[in-house]
């Protein structure tokens, strides 16, 4: 196929898959929501991610509004840092010459640590029964962050334990966040000793950027092939192009989030948080990049153009709604003990329809070993979607099909916190998530089959006859295992 027509049919697949894909995000598969970044605090993470209900951490503020009445002190400030560490491995099934299945062989593995942070504070005052308060935070709602490297091996050498060949580089590098400059106004009603009621509003300024690069590079190796073939006297086309997709996008909107606190007495509190639906202005810009590289330019081996081309798209971005609700229990205990446990809606069809909503769980305990130090241990479900865009089964207008994979990730959470002075405190929390999924390939076998390019009967690249490079479909994915450790550590001083 001439590379100009090639061209056309793989420039404007990418350009609209953009108008409806957005960023990966830690894992390198979550293109279309990115990674919810649902609370900053070290104990909020220790604890399972709650906090709906919380009188102790400003970060938790983040979770519910009306939390900023429940502080124990007057003025607050909470600063946290999370760190995450991304594992992926990704198999396919390993057949014998029979074509019985032996097991799932290791194609790639992947690790990469991103880093968030943020900080809130409060400030509140009583009034006989009646309490008032104001907070500010900046913390990130959203990561886009994701690496991916891979390298594309021929066939040569394998039957005399040799390392094959390496043709191709490939390669994904996103950035970028959401981040809300946020404001929260509250207000309380003591009703009686042991008893009140909160309401609080939260107000964020959500903005960010976010940047997407994924390549696909020939080595030196596959150039030194393809000279050496007898048959490259008589090619026309004598190089094998290089792809660069560039993704840029700026986003920006307002996110309102409501919410209440009602403490039944001293041992038990309800909390209710809704976040509504945000849309954000997304404008992209869009540069991809098909033909020889500079290697190929300085050895003069390219003769064909470099073909570059650039776009500019609108859009909306869309963060579903989301209902929190739990409780926090002080159960009559040798230890002092607090007990969290929450349930979420997620409205995931605010996002797209093809997508389910969803309900997680959430639940932390925390007990003081002689009343000084906090042990805590939690458990959170959370449920996310993933589109997988199908390039092989193609749409009456050209564009791949999408389709949509429901994942279920767990997590166990542990943390503890020090005193460094009377009224500050150094919390750590640790989390651990797992998922295993299926997903179609990110870069396509098909586009290693070098007659495409050369237009020769047989194989410059794959020395053994039974190799025949073509994409894969869902009769044959990648199966990818992830693992995501976490360390959240936070700085809260109050008084």
């Amino acid at each position: 196929m001439p590379l100009i027509k090639l061209n056309k049919y793989i420039i404007i697949t990418l350009i609209l898959l953009a108008t409806i894909l957005s960023l990966g995000a830690w894992s390198i598969t979550d293109y279309y929501v990115g990674s919810n970044i649902p609370v900053v605090g070290a104990r909020n993470t220790g604890m399972g991610f709650t906090g709906v209900y919380d009188n102790f951490s400003p970060m938790s503020i983040s979770l519910n509004p009306a939390n900023l009445l429940l502080m124990n002190e007057y003025y607050g400030i909470t600063i946290g840092g999370m760190f995450t560490r991304n594992e992926d491995n990704r198999s396919i099934p390993l057949y014998n010459s029979f074509d019985a299945y032996i097991d799932d062989a290791t194609i790639n593995s992947n690790i990469n640590i991103f880093d968030n942070y943020g900080f809130s504070q409060y400030g509140r005052l009583n009034s006989d029964n009646i309490k008032a308060g104001i907070g500010l935070h900046y913390l990130p709602v959203v990561s886009f962050k994701g690496k991916y490297y891979e390298e594309v091996r021929n066939n040569r050498g394998s039957d005399n334990d040799l390392y094959p060949e390496i043709i191709a580089f490939n390669q994904i590098d996103n950035k970028g966040a959401l981040n809300a400059l946020g404001v929260t106004l509250g207000g309380g009603y003591k009703i009686k000793d042991d008893s009140s009621i909160q309401i609080g509003l939260t107000i964020n300024n959500i903005n960010g950027t976010s940047e997407s690069n994924k390549s696909i590079k020939w080595s030196g190796k596959a150039m030194e092939l393809l000279i050496s073939s007898p048959s490259y006297s008589s090619l026309n086309r004598n190089v094998f192009p290089d792809s660069v997709f560039i993704h840029k996008s700026e986003m920006s909107g307002i996110q309102l989030k409501l919410g209440s606190a009602f403490q039944v007495n001293n041992r038990l509190g309800i909390g209710l948080a809704y976040s509504m639906k945000s849309k954000f202005d997304r404008d992209t810009d869009i540069k991809s990049i098909y033909g020889p590289d500079t290697l190929a330019i300085a050895t003069s081996v390219a003769n064909l153009p470099t073909v570059v081309t650039y776009n500019s798209i609108d859009d909306t971005y869309v963060l579903p709604s989301r209902m929190r609700i739990g409780f926090n229990y002080q159960p009559r205990n040798i230890m002092r003990t607090y007990f969290n446990a929450e349930i979420e809606n997620t409205a995931w069809k605010d996002v797209n329809k093809l997508f389910e909503n969803s309900w997680d769980i959430y639940v932390g305990v925390e007990h003081s070993v002689t009343n000084r130090i906090p042990l805590r241990l939690g458990f959170q479900s959370a449920t996310e979607w993933q589109v997988n865009p199908d390039y092989i089964n193609l749409t009456s207008d050209g564009l791949p099909m999408l389709e949509v994979t429901k994942i279920i990730t767990p997590s166990i959470t542990a943390g503890s916190s020090v005193n460094l002075r009377k009224n500050v405190t150094l919390d750590i929390g640790l989390s651990f998530s797992w998922r295993d999924y299926q997903a179609l390939d990110m870069f396509r076998d098909g586009y290693y089959n070098d007659k495409t390019y050369t237009g020769l009967v047989d194989y410059v690249l794959w020395p053994r006859p039974y190799i025949y490079p073509k994409d894969r479909g869902w009769e044959n994915p990648d199966k990818i295992r992830e693992t995501f450790t976490r360390i959240t550590t936070s700085l809260t001083w109050i008084w």
